[in-house]
């Protein structure tokens, strides 16, 4: 087992970094929150547990593969999640330590910070949640997918929300690139394979259950779309007041639809959540950049009737 840094050990990389408190551990790493001091700001501290992979020269594809995908990601916008330092520690050879140093999000978890909104029983409640979270989301994966990544892991847990106190505004942040996979980002606009012809996928799987696309359930790789599935989800929970999506497989899974007698919110948004959910990902918005066109497409029908509705 993997022996846990204790709050005060120091690491030293390019600066110093100080662990202040163990955060959790992921699928293939431990999370510390930590401190520059240099600076004295917050950093977040992410070393993977070697005892994940098969040898050190997986961990370290692992690591390198990773590292890339931040990077590129974290030229969206200034508020994306950003690459402070990475390094490899061969002090012990035998058990090399493969580490991240990236910002630290001030802010609140998505489920959490959806709790304190529900809350303030807004009257512009779907409005505000496509305008300030959704719609930024789908623009930055349209990002991100334009730059051949899929994330395969887009689940609540895996979004932070922060507050920009000079703009007095929100910013989804997606955070954790673990599972994330490159493709071709010149394919994106090809028709997908139905999933019976899909690829099986060689890697082990990384899902959020009652989040991830029925491509994790029949073992296939993921795609663009599997993102989107993902997307629609999210937006599902969200809109539906919170809740919790069930873990469904096999037939269960093929015959699941959405019952949307049961839900009030906008029938122009039900109509995006069911395209993104479809089973087969031919059926799927092939591109975020079409989610985020019908996205605008609500908002711009809100403005047009001159007033801000609750639907």
């Amino acid at each position: 087992m993997a022996k846990k840094l204790h709050a005060g050990s120091l690491l030293r990389i390019k600066r110093k970094y100080q662990i202040i408190e163990f955060l959790e551990s992921g699928g293939f790493s431990d999370i510390y929150i930590g401190k520059n001091l240099e600076n004295n700001r917050k950093v977040v501290i992410k070393i993977l547990n070697n005892e994940k992979f098969d040898d050190n020269i997986q961990a370290e594809q692992y690591w390198r593969r990773e590292r890339a995908f931040i990077n590129i990601q974290s030229k969206y916008s200034p508020y994306a999640l950003q690459l402070i330092d990475a390094l490899v520690d061969r002090i012990n050879p035998n058990n090399p330590k493969f580490i991240f140093i990236t910002s630290y999000i001030n802010g609140l978890d998505f489920e959490t910070w959806f709790q304190h909104f529900q809350d303030e029983n807004r009257l512009d409640f779907y409005e505000y949640l496509i305008k300030y979270i959704f719609y930024p989301l789908s623009d930055y994966f349209a990002f991100v997918h334009s730059h051949g990544l899929i994330h395969r892991d887009f689940s609540p847990g895996n979004i932070m929300v922060t507050k920009l106190k000079h703009k007095k505004r929100i910013v989804p942040v997606v955070i954790d690139w673990g599972a994330g996979l490159n493709f071709d980002p010149a394919t994106i606009d090809r028709i997908p394979s139905d999933l019976k012809d899909l690829p099986y996928s060689d890697d082990d799987q990384i899902f959020t259950p009652g989040y991830a696309p029925p491509e994790i359930d029949l073992s296939k790789i993921q795609i663009p779309q599997s993102d989107i599935y993902s997307f629609g989800m999210i937006l599902h929970y969200a809109l539906s007041g919170g809740e919790e999506p069930k873990e469904l497989s096999g037939t269960a899974l093929k015959r699941f639809k959405i019952q949307w007698e049961d839900y009030d919110y906008p029938e122009q948004l039900k109509i995006i959540v069911a395209k993104c959910i479809c089973y087969e990902p031919r059926d799927r918005y092939r591109t975020f950049e079409l989610v985020r066109a019908d996205l605008k497409k609500y908002l711009s029908s809100l403005n047009q009737n001159g007033k801000k509705k609750q639907c």
